[in-house]
């Protein structure tokens, strides 16, 4: 179970209230649109956090344009001249801070970690079956190519839609 990002934001990132002096000025949750939003401010910037279905975005904006939200990976990249990997660097930080642990799992506890694992696993192909309404993977061929020809033309709306946009 997928936790408020809310919450995962005030436990999982105290230093951002203790260090930086933020405050959590505001928050929200759509469970039917899956999407959350949590709003920290400082005096010298405003942070906002969005998590639509599973993934979570990180926007800035400056206090003297409140509404102009910047994508933090591209802020990074302008300002660094290199994207970001945060799914690499916060992937080896976990591992770094949770060495012992990971080495617990992987190694005495070996049986019960894997287990667990592939109890997440099936209970994560469930979701996605009772979701779908069918066996997603088990579909024919010709099942697959009906969905992409119905699929396809939005794609292709989308990325025409995007390009006018982003050519100006």
């Amino acid at each position: 179970m997928v936790r408020p990002l809310k919450d995962e934001v005030v436990e999982k990132l105290p230093w951002l209230f203790s260090d930086l002096n933020f405050k959590l000025t505001y928050f929200e949750y759509e469970p039917r649109a899956m999407g959350e939003m949590v709003l920290l401010e400082s005096e010298s910037l405003r942070l906002r956090f969005i998590r639509e279905r599973s993934v979570v975005f990180v926007e800035l904006a400056p206090p003297s344009e409140p509404d102009r939200w910047l994508d933090l990976k591209r802020l990074w990249e302008s300002l660094k001249g290199e994207r970001p990997q945060p799914e690499l660097q916060g992937l080896a930080w976990f591992v770094r801070d949770n060495l012992v642990t990971l080495a617990e799992a992987l190694g005495p506890n070996f049986q019960k970690t894997k287990l667990e694992y592939e109890r997440l696993v099936e209970e994560g192909r469930q979701a996605a079956e009772r979701h779908l309404g069918t066996r997603a993977f088990d579909l024919p061929k010709t099942t697959w190519k009906r969905v992409l020809l119905q699929v396809l033309p939005w794609v292709l709306l989308a990325l025409i839609f995007l390009w006018a946009i982003f050519r100006q």
